[in-house]
């Protein structure tokens, strides 16, 4: 799948049943990837050769969530981890996570910062908006935690 990379130290989810398991990519070659062991209780989960797992991987960005398979190849180590070796992953989809369906647009707004000493609007472009709140673009610097008043003109 175009986007989709296996990057080390990335944390991959590995689900079994209704078990799931943490791990980091450890390597990646041409021919396979490695994770760490797994562990629960101070005890390495074991999955046989030529199982196939189910395993969840978040992008360095965390924007995306990807799900795969792949076929446990061996063991290996590396100094003192314990590592599985694993082939590449097949059937990869990226999976969406967010509660509200974000719609893009491009739309003219005026906003003003609540604590702006001259209080007169500024102008932006909104950029999506979701259920969950909105972006806007902005040549202007806002900082975090910042109250800001949003005008939106009716764009019937």
């Amino acid at each position: 799948m175009a986007g989709f990379k296996l990057v080390v130290n990335s944390r991959v989810e590995i689900i079994i049943g209704e078990e799931e398991y943490k791990s980091v990519i450890q390597d990646v070659n041409n021919e396979s990837f490695f994770i760490s062991m797994p562990m629960e209780k101070g005890e390495y989960i074991e999955f046989d050769n030529g199982s196939t797992l189910v395993m969840y991987n978040y992008t360095k960005d965390g924007n995306y969530l990807y799900k795969f398979t792949c076929k446990v190849k061996g063991r290996a180590k590396s100094g003192l981890t314990e590592l599985y070796e694993l082939s590449l992953p097949e059937k990869v989809e990226r999976i969406q996570r967010r509660e509200f369906v974000r719609i893009h647009v491009v739309v003219p707004i005026e906003y003003k910062i609540e604590k702006n000493e001259d209080n007169k609007f500024l102008k932006g472009i909104l950029v999506d908006i979701s259920g969950g709140g909105l972006r806007f673009a902005t040549d202007n610097e806002i900082n975090v935690g910042e109250v800001i008043e949003l005008k939106l003109r009716d764009i019937n």
